[in-house]
């Protein structure tokens, strides 16, 4: 294959090849458009000529531009230049962690585990996508300058197993990290990717893979037949919890591995907590899928005519903030146990996780905003990375519960907690870390009374500390007590009382004012603070922009929400539906369509609902080519995306093929959970759309089958009690019967919901109405 050094494929500029592979060759190239370094996997030849091999690799490239995760290499393009064939991906500046292994050997132990831990969380959430890689080894996972695993190749290995290209001499995986059942060439699932986790973290322990051979069927035949040589023969001091992970990891049977990544990852995580002292501990808290988890999700709205609550707050889910709370104290038993260091130099202010600007120990939450834009509470936010070590003994403990009640890890930091608070019964942090361990046991009625009690005893004692005033604030603030009004109340005093360098006491005080129902200048005064102490959060304002739009100040919200599409560009799927019906409000539909243009052109988009979106965007501002397109790629995606069939209905609705758009409807309204549009932002909490059922009647009355079309109008009341457009539709469809009764008693219910929304432009049209039928 030539060598494409200095030519153009496409809107990439070719400057290096990087190197040859056995189906591909890899290049570094510039793209203008974008001002950004790609990486482009150009097929080989032969290759190219095999249809079938084609549209798999397509469809494999599409799959994978979906995956969203900072430890997986990004698909962006993938496209054909004269018969070339190429995938593009993110330039990941760095080398491979077979270069690194080559060059230092065997890592120490919590290194290895550290990296080890972000790869199997990057695994796992390729496996809940339904995605197995098949060929995990060193040479597939990149290494950033800032010592970032970056995972490549997925998919490439099902590709080639769903070909016939092993007479080309292409191996499917590789022998030193492949499973006994693939070696015996059987069908594989997430547990062969998990035994070569398992090799991988063998030979980052050891130096060494555990099996090697003159041949690749000899390995093969080893990985088979032969038992493991235990790692603690060439490494004797390996702990014995890190043996134990990779005994298991490495089974010859797939039953009596670990059953998924997320439980390889978890075991990890906990052998990192037990590892000696001195040794760094895994930051589980900082998992790279809780950031991805972090994407807006909202809830189902009770009423189609707005959006919820819970799209800006969610559930009252409050573990990150009791993690960073648990650092917070971990941090300040350094300080209470080491009396000769001033309080201003122990304690660093903690920045996001995902903070790109790191304050100094002087930033305080008086800090005011640089800008009149607004924060909205949060009940996510980032988890906060532990402060630099303090030289006494408690440090390493303090470190250790912290992360283990960011993980959920309850039983566990009890114990670790026992024997020194036993040592040292009345120390003050200790009993708070306690405190707030135990009022983790939502449903253990005993353990939430001790940690009240705890709490209650440290403000007794010491009135003028905060920590025992915060965690009294957790026990009301959650569930099974919800007392706002109470943990408002004892978060203030927190705050007052010098917990004023952290995001998380803010982000809690906000949402308990936002779930009273307080005014949202408070509000905004208080998560303003936050957004000071951590000027690069995106999630602050993402949620910052949310709220911005629950109270209709659309050029806030735009701007925000802008900020957090710059801080994370990948995010585009969760801000272009807010984004785009900002623009729609702001009478701007060319730049609304454009959002959507301008990515279907330059991203391998593979996810339908956002596909979907983008076709209802471009009938909403009259493209109807674009709009047929998209709706219908869709469809070929997802079949059965209820989003994407109302595009296809309003479409067939403009071309007033009315059977068409009903045919559509139906099956909406027939699907399992018609309401929710399979996760379309803009159907479900822009209303971009009406409701099904609306529509339904819209469509049956342009048929003039009006009776049909009144039980479409009252399921959608029966549904929606409080939604005043389908009392106005309906009264409208008695009227034009000749019913005029039923016209005024369903206008008087209009008025009544007016009423209750405090809307005068609903009342006045309601009144028009019932005026235009007269006496």
């Amino acid at each position: 294959m030539k060598d494409l050094t200095g030519a153009t494929l496409g809107k990439y500029q070719v400057l290096e090849r990087l190197g040859r592979g056995g189906m591909a060759d890899v290049y570094r190239a510039y793209q203008p458009g974008m001002d950004r370094y790609v990486a482009i996997k150009v097929l080989h030849g032969h290759l190219s000529e095999d249809t079938g091999f084609i549209e798999r690799f397509k469809r494999e490239a599409q799959s994978v531009g979906t995956l969203r995760h900072p430890n997986i290499v990004q698909v962006i393009d993938f496209d054909a230049v004269d018969d070339e064939y190429y995938m593009v991906m993110e330039f990941v500046e760095g080398d491979s962690l077979k270069a690194l292994l080559s060059r230092r050997g065997a890592l120490p132990v919590a290194e290895a585990i550290a990296l080890m831990v972000k790869i199997a969380d990057a695994v796992g959430y390729a496996h809940r996508a339904g995605m197995i890689h098949r060929d995990l080894k060193p040479a597939n996972i990149l290494m950033t300058k800032a010592g970032e695993p970056i995972l490549t190749d997925f998919g490439i290995a099902k590709i080639l197993s769903a070909s016939n290209l092993t007479a080309t001499g292409v191996a499917i995986g590789t022998p030193a990290y492949m499973s006994p059942e693939a070696g015996r060439g059987e069908k594989v699932d997430e547990r062969a990717d998990i035994y070569s986790l398992g090799v991988m973290f063998y030979e980052m322990v050891t130096g060494s893979v555990p099996f090697d051979a003159d041949t690749p069927w000899a390995v093969i035949l080893k990985h088979i037949n032969e038992p493991l040589p235990r790692p603690t023969a060439v490494l004797p001091n390996l702990p014995q919890s890190v043996e134990r992970i990779i005994l298991k990891s490495l089974a010859k049977a797939p039953s009596e591995r670990f059953q998924t990544a997320a439980d390889f990852r978890e075991a990890l995580v906990k052998a990192s907590h037990a590892l000696p002292e001195g040794q760094p501990t895994v930051n589980a808290t900082d998992s790279p899928t809780t950031q991805v988890a972090k994407k807006t999700n909202p809830a189902t709205p009770t009423r189609p005519a707005g959006r919820s609550r819970n799209l800006v707050f969610g559930a009252l889910t409050l573990v990150l903030v009791i993690g960073a709370a648990a650092v917070y104290f971990a941090n300040e038993s350094v300080i209470s146990l080491t009396p000769d260091k001033q309080t201003a130099t122990a304690v660093a202010a903690l920045p996001s996780a995902t903070s790109t600007v790191e304050p100094t120990a002087t930033t305080t939450a008086t800090v005011a905003p640089t800008s009149t834009a607004t924060t909205p509470p949060t009940t996510e936010p980032s988890p906060t990375p532990i402060p630099p070590a303090a030289e006494n003994t408690y440090d390493e403990l303090t470190r250790r519960i912290a992360k283990m009640i960011s993980d959920g890890l309850y039983d566990q930091a009890l114990e670790e907690i026992a024997k020194p608070l036993a040592d040292d019964p009345q120390n003050y942090a200790l009993q708070q870390l306690r405190a707030l361990v135990l009022v983790q046991y939502r449903e253990d009625a005993n353990k939430l009374e001790e940690g009240k009690a705890l709490a209650e005893a440290g403000v007794a004692a010491q009135p003028d500390r905060p920590q025992a005033y915060f965690v009294l604030a957790m026990y009301w603030g959650m569930s099974p007590h919800d007392d706002y009004a109470k943990a408002l109340e004892l978060a203030t005093q927190a705050i007052d009382k010098g917990l004023t360098m952290y995001v998380q006491p803010y982000v809690f005080h906000g949402t308990m004012l936002y779930y009273l129902g307080r005014p949202s200048d408070e509000i905004l005064a208080d998560l303003a603070k936050a957004i000071a102490l951590e000027p690069a959060n995106e999630e602050l304002y993402r949620r910052r922009g949310f709220y911005q739009l629950e109270i209709n100040n659309l050029a806030g919200a735009q701007a925000d929400l802008q900020k957090a599409l710059e801080l994370v560009p990948d995010n585009y799927a969760d801000l272009h539906a807010p984004l785009a019906w900002i623009l729609l409000q702001q009478n701007e539909p060319d730049k609304a369509f454009d959002l959507y243009r301008q990515t279907m052109q330059i991203q391998v988009v593979s996810n339908p609902a956002y596909i979907a979106d983008a076709a209802l965007i471009a009938i909403r501002t009259d493209h109807p080519a674009a709009a047929a397109q998209w709706a219908g790629d869709a469809r070929a995606i997802d079949p059965n995306l209820s989003a994407a069939k109302y595009a296809q209905a309003w479409i067939a609705w403009a071309k007033k093929d009315y059977t068409t758009a009903l045919q559509y409807l139906d099956e909406i309204a027939a699907s399992d959970d018609p309401g929710s549009y399979h996760s379309s932002f803009l159907l479900q909490w822009y209303r971009l759309g009406r409701e099904v059922e609306v529509d339904r009647a819209f469509v049956l009355n342009a048929l003039d089958r009006k009776d049909e079309a009144i039980q479409a109008l009252q399921a959608a009341v029966n549904n929606y009690g409080d939604w005043f457009e389908p009392y106005m539709a309906l009264a409208r469809l008695y009227s034009e019967k000749g019913d005029k009764q039923a016209a005024r008693e369903t206008l008087q219910k209009a008025l009544e919901l007016a009423s209750s929304h405090k809307s005068t432009e609903e009342r006045a049209r309601a009144l028009a109405l019932l005026k235009e039928l007269g006496d």
